[in-house]
């Protein structure tokens, strides 16, 4: 998996890309790439059932950690979507940093 990070004046870009095909590209305001990382993003998405819920995911986690700035998750599906599957390998990074943030904001 090839993880491309781009940087636009608000937006961050992470593309999904294993083999010959662009599973999707991922558009994230700063409110979420100040917080997550391109992996986490990437296995957020992957494995979601169609665009809008890997969005969801994906700010429902960035929200989950405390992020209070403004955020925006948008996924644009490609060729390649849904045929790439793979190891979550934030999962457990997830966990604990979700933990974490549990203790010390509720």
């Amino acid at each position: 998996m090839v993880s491309l990070r781009i940087f636009l004046k608000w937006c961050h870009v992470t593309i999904d890309y294993v083999g010959n095909e662009w599973a999707c590209i991922v558009l994230v305001s700063d409110g979420i790439s100040s917080i997550l990382s391109d992996q986490e993003i990437v296995d957020l998405a992957r494995g979601a059932p169609d665009p809008k819920t890997a969005a969801d995911r994906i700010l429902g986690f960035s929200q989950d950690l405390g992020g209070d700035d403004n955020a925006t998750a948008i996924v644009i599906p490609l060729p390649g979507w849904g045929k790439i599957d793979g190891p979550d390998q934030t999962k457990e990074l997830r966990e604990y940093r979700q933990n974490q943030a549990r203790k010390y904001h509720f």
